[in-house]
């Protein structure tokens, strides 16, 4: 199954199946992308998965406001049972979370195996 959220300059595409959710997002996680970041997360946990991927490879800017987008995420993973694992952005994506210093507390790995990639 697939669905997807679109914002000015930020794209998300959902794509699921039993057990893993797969986020895939675009563009800038900024302030204008907000919304259509956290309805994307949110339809994502509403699949009740045991995993869902957020693949923040192809975004080419996140500012705090998509930092705060998914740290709430990640929050509400754990209050409902599910885990959240990140696919590392590139350098320019991951910067925000090192400066932050909260990419010790979000489980956050680089690429997948080729033959789960969605």
């Amino acid at each position: 199954m697939e669905a997807s959220e679109q914002s000015s300059g930020f794209a998300v595409e959902i794509v699921a199946d039993d057990e893993v959710v797969w986020v895939r997002a675009t563009g800038e996680a900024d302030m204008a992308s907000r919304r259509a970041f956290e309805m994307a997360l949110r339809h994502a946990a509403e699949r009740s998965p045991k995993v869902v991927v957020l693949d923040l490879r192809p975004l080419n800017f996140m500012d705090a406001s998509g930092l705060t987008v998914i740290l709430e995420a990640d929050a509400h993973s754990r209050d409902q049972g599910w885990t959240l694992v990140i696919l590392r952005g590139p350098p320019a994506v991951h910067l925000t979370f090192e400066a932050t210093k909260t990419d010790g507390r979000l489980h956050i790995v680089g690429d997948p195996p080729p033959d789960e990639r969605a």
